[in-house]
């Protein structure tokens, strides 16, 4: 993945901050001075399929920057595609998750979600824009009734 970066932690020189651009992929943890078998480099990311985020445990820093970027590697592939044909935007929540139907007025500072189902902005959800296929079954369902009604016979 292109414009990864990998930036060591001002406060804390053990931990690095693994980013795409403006988004934060992940935290790879300097473990190499413990001298341990299973590699030094402790990979996490929010989007990792496993228990508590932990994406592995590797040899060099690059191979668990590469790591943590495979976690995302699908939302990257998935807006490449929208991007090409379609120009609509959506939003997820900045942690991973569904992709929602984005609500209207919405700008690029204050995304909110249309459904408002899952993670609502009241319990502190914080939400991005992305141009990935809607995934939201709710956000489904309300696009398909917007066509409908759009199409309709008068």
């Amino acid at each position: 993945m292109t414009g990864l970066t990998v930036t060591p932690d001002e406060i804390n020189p053990s931990r690095h901050d693994v980013t795409h651009g403006e988004q934060h992929l992940g935290v790879i943890f300097d473990e190499t001075p413990a001298a341990l078998t299973r590699g030094g480099w402790a990979a996490w990311s929010p989007k990792a399929g496993t228990r508590n985020g932990i994406v592995g445990f590797f040899g060099s820093k690059e191979e668990a920057a590469a790591a943590i970027a495979k976690t995302h590697s699908l939302d990257v592939e998935a807006e490449a595609e929208a991007g090409a044909g379609e120009s609509e935007e959506h939003c997820m929540p900045v942690m991973g998750g569904k992709v929602h139907s984005l609500m209207p007025g919405s700008d690029h500072r204050h995304v909110f979600p249309l459904c408002r189902t899952g993670g609502s902005t009241n319990r502190g959800t914080r939400y991005r824009l992305t141009r990935a296929p809607l995934t939201c079954s709710t956000c489904l369902m309300y696009a398909e009734r917007r066509k409908a009604a759009r199409t309709a016979p008068c």
